[in-house]
């Protein structure tokens, strides 16, 4: 028997709410189904108006970034947030980041000291722990009839074991010897997540997000390769800049500002 899934206090508080399913083929398409419901029956409009997770024990067609399939292993973590903004809203594109800072902190309050030392944020939305991907964000967004945006975060966690077959270094939780269960980490992620939300305050506080995540990033002054559907770009991974995008240091010592793309580095990862 499934044991259910509970927001953490300062979630509960601030009005976010949670549905929690047995088995779903994407937890960010359960959103997107509430989104249709909600088109249907406005009287649902207003509930749970900070945000509304949608967890799941198991995920068989997970969905991650450029189109590619997030597997997850039984007894990983395995979420979904949906938001509706307003449509005044400023730097949407910094909620990656956000999203990277909060499960950040949640791993580091679970795990304890071996995440503060070995947890790295890598651009542009990936967790690497002892030098293998510990999780991924996948953020989604539909604009609704009356103009806000829905955005969904969707969180994949690996907790119990990293999938087999990968073809770059992955991780899990477990691997650190800490006893972390999914209950435990969404009720931290729940509470980090609101933390960390309210400190970017629909974009007029980016630059501090941005600063947090530069104090964890991984491979910042690094010689790297940036692939954008099979065009390579290299350089030196100088910073992020202000709406967070990738700032390259080329041979020429021209800079250019990355907006997406398969970060790889030159040398193995091991810090």
């Amino acid at each position: 028997m499934s044991i259910k899934f509970a927001l953490g206090p300062k979630a509960a508080l601030a009005g976010y709410g949670v549905k929690y399913i047995e088995t779903t083929p994407s937890t960010n398409q359960l959103a997107f189904e509430y989104i249709a419901g909600l088109a249907k029956d406005e009287t649902h409009a207003h509930k749970n108006s900070a945000g509304i997770w949608f967890v799941a024990d198991q995920q068989t067609a997970g969905r991650a970034r450029l189109g590619r399939t997030w597997l997850s292993e039984e007894g990983n973590l395995t979420a979904s947030l949906l938001l509706t903004l307003p449509k005044q809203t400023q730097s949407l594109q910094i909620l990656s980041f956000v999203a990277a800072i909060a499960l950040a902190d949640a791993v580091d309050l679970v795990v304890g000291e071996a995440s503060k030392q070995n947890l790295k944020l890598k651009w542009p939305n990936d967790l690497l722990f002892f030098g293998g991907k510990l999780a991924g964000i996948l953020i989604e967004a539909q604009i609704l009839g009356d103009g806000r945006y829905a955005i969904i975060l969707g969180f994949g966690v690996n907790i119990k074991s990293a999938p087999s077959g990968i073809t770059y270094p992955v991780s899990s939780i477990c691997q650190s010897g800490a006893n972390v269960t999914r209950q435990s980490l969404f009720c931290a992620l729940s509470d980090s997540w609101q933390q960390k939300f309210s400190l970017w305050n629909y974009g007029r506080r980016s630059k501090e997000v941005l600063s947090q995540w530069r104090n964890r990033a991984f491979g910042i002054g690094k010689p790297i390769n940036v692939n954008q559907s099979g065009k390579i770009l290299s350089g030196i991974f100088l910073d992020i800049d202000d709406s967070g995008h990738l700032v390259l240091l080329q041979e020429n010592n021209k800079t250019i500002h990355v907006s997406a793309g398969d970060v790889n580095f030159e040398a193995e990862i091991n810090s």
